[in-house]
């Protein structure tokens, strides 16, 4: 283990008694915006038996998220135990929780799905020995706009529209918090004034060398022209993450 990763774990404790948190947080993983390393700071801020799923759950699905139904199998009593929720949700499940606070990362689009490849060509069985532009084809029906489809309801193999960007727009809206990864010291500084937090700092974890000499000129091209709504809706979760600094400043 990560030496910070352990100091973090340590503190824990500490920041439990500090304070009385009946707060539930809802945090809506997009994949490869830095929400594992955030996830890892989340964990500074509970014990494990406030948090699904919490690390024991993760390790014994194989180190996978389970889903919000599993979340919703629980017991009333379990649930009112929990006060952080997070995973590869749709932030839609929101709407079902109370008195919780939704928080996501966001990320440059193109970015976003050239990290994604990598990861799943280097760590994703069925796709081995697959260039980064085959795994895209693919993956056609869901990688594009990646965004817009967790925070708008149910877009996972059609083609995105600009009435689910719209929608995907109020529904990041509601967040109390969307961090910016290219700006991840800010957002978790954002984090830590919002909520009364207090993280010790770690290194970026879950990243893989995205190789650019794999990504010809004209593939960039074509992943920038696919997710040409996922790049406005960013820009869009990058005036929120602006407003909320200068309101705290």
């Amino acid at each position: 283990m990560d030496w910070r990763v352990y100091l973090g774990e340590l503190l824990t404790i500490k920041n439990y008694w500090q304070k009385s948190n009946n707060q539930r947080y809802f945090f809506v993983h997009i994949p490869k915006t830095g929400g594992t390393t955030f996830r890892y700071l989340l964990y500074q801020q509970f014990q494990q038996h406030q948090i699904f799923p919490n690390k024991e759950i993760i390790k014994n699905n194989k180190g996978e998220y389970l889903s919000f139904h599993d979340y919703k199998r629980l017991s009333e009593e379990e649930q009112q135990k929990i006060n952080l929720i997070f995973g590869h949700f749709y932030a839609g499940f929101y709407d079902q929780l109370y008195n919780t606070q939704m928080l996501t990362f966001i990320r440059e689009p193109v970015a976003r799905v050239i990290s994604n490849l990598r990861h799943m060509q280097v760590k994703t069985n069925v796709y081995e020995g697959k260039t980064v532009e085959e795994i895209y084809e693919l993956r056609k029906g869901r990688m594009p706009n990646l965004q817009i489809r967790y925070f708008s309801p149910g877009k996972w193999i059609r083609n995105i529209t600009q009435k689910d960007l719209d929608e995907a727009k109020k529904n990041l809206e509601k967040c109390a918090f969307v961090g910016v990864m290219e700006r991840f010291e800010e957002s978790l500084q954002i984090a830590e004034k919002l909520f009364d937090w207090n993280f010790t700092r770690l290194g970026k974890l879950n990243t893989i060398d995205t190789k650019p000499e794999l990504f010809k000129p004209q593939f960039l091209d074509y992943i920038e022209e696919t997710n040409q709504l996922d790049i406005e809706f960013y820009q869009f979760g990058v005036q929120l993450f602006e407003e909320k600094l200068r309101s705290l400043h």
